[in-house]
């Protein structure tokens, strides 16, 4: 995503004071932003190639093989 920030109508070291127009740009901005979906998406492909090669390595022993989740990523 690509966004130029607005330069605040004043700043302090606690505050930044956005226009009204300016807020609800970076609102628009950020609600459009799916995040979800990709990281879903990623997750179901890294998925799918566990099973693959867990089908390859239970086609090379003769055995099947167990897939676990990852805990962690």
């Amino acid at each position: 995503m690509s966004f130029v920030l607005p330069k605040p109508k004043s700043e302090t070291t606690d505050e930044v004071v956005l226009s009204r127009d300016d807020w609800e740009r970076i609102v628009a901005a950020l609600g459009s932003i799916d995040e979800d979906e990709d990281d879903i998406a990623a997750v179901a492909a890294v998925r799918a190639d566990d099973a693959r090669f867990a089908a390859h390595v239970a086609a090379e022993r003769g055995a099947p093989v167990e897939v676990r989740s990852r805990s962690r990523w």
